[in-house]
């Protein structure tokens, strides 16, 4: 078998990523392999971004073709004024200065947080 940059076949990173999931922790896969944990580390971190990346995709798949930019700042941003930033911030799960500067219209808004906000401020299409 052929291996990568970090020494590596498909078949041992399949093998690595298997014995995370299991719940052996990096030092022990190491062992196994004979490498640092780092090295482990690396192997999977590739993995986790992808997975990350394609849930995100999904999630902006779903969004509905009338919440845009548009519809944020006519609709959506007027009514947030009634809202506190704590209340923002628990609907998003984003940090307290972001959710202010949300609650400000000062941020371009990330396409998956306009429909919570919708829902949060009651607006409907």
């Amino acid at each position: 078998m052929r291996s990568g940059r970090l020494g590596f076949c498909a078949i041992d990173k399949r093998d690595i990523w298997n014995r995370w999931k299991a719940g052996q922790t990096l030092h022990e896969i190491g062992r196994v392999y004979g490498k640092c944990r780092n090295t482990i580390r690396a192997v999977l971190l590739p993995r986790g971004r992808a997975a990350t990346h394609a849930k995100q995709v999904a999630a902006l798949r779903k969004l509905p073709k009338w919440l845009d930019d548009d519809t944020y700042r006519r609709e959506i941003l007027l009514r947030l004024a009634k809202f506190t930033v704590n209340s923002i911030l628990l609907e998003l799960a984003v940090s307290h200065p972001y959710a202010t500067l949300i609650r400000q219209g000062r941020v371009i808004l990330h396409p998956r947080h306009g429909l919570p906000l919708a829902e949060l401020t009651g607006f409907s299409y």
